[in-house]
C-alpha cells in the first residue's frame, strides 16, 4: 500500500487570547507534524516567539509517523 492510501492530515485547533502589554495566551490541540510556530508582534515592533514545536528532523518517517498523533498546547494566560 502506497502513501496515496494514507488518510491523515495536518489539523488542529489553536485559540489565541490577547493580553494588553504581554504575550497572548494559547490553548488547543495540534498534530505532531509539521512544525508549528506562533509569534507575537508588539506595538513597539518587537517580534517574540510565543510557541514553537519542532518534530525530530532526523526521523526518516516524518509525517507517516507523526501525523496520527496530537499534542496539547497551553501557553500563557492568567
Amino acid at each position: 500500500m502506497g502513501f496515496q492510501h494514507y488518510r491523515h492530515s495536518v489539523r488542529g485547533t489553536l485559540i489565541t487570547q490577547p493580553f494588553d502589554g504581554s504575550a497572548p495566551a494559547l490553548d488547543g490541540q495540534l498534530t505532531n507534524y509539521p512544525a508549528w510556530e506562533v509569534y507575537n508582534d508588539s506595538d513597539s515592533g518587537t517580534t517574540t516567539p510565543v510557541y514553537q514545536f519542532m518534530p525530530d528532523p532526523s526521523d526518516p518517517w516524518g509525517p507517516a509517523k507523526h501525523l496520527p498523533g496530537h499534542h496539547e498546547v497551553s501557553v500563557g494566560g492568567n
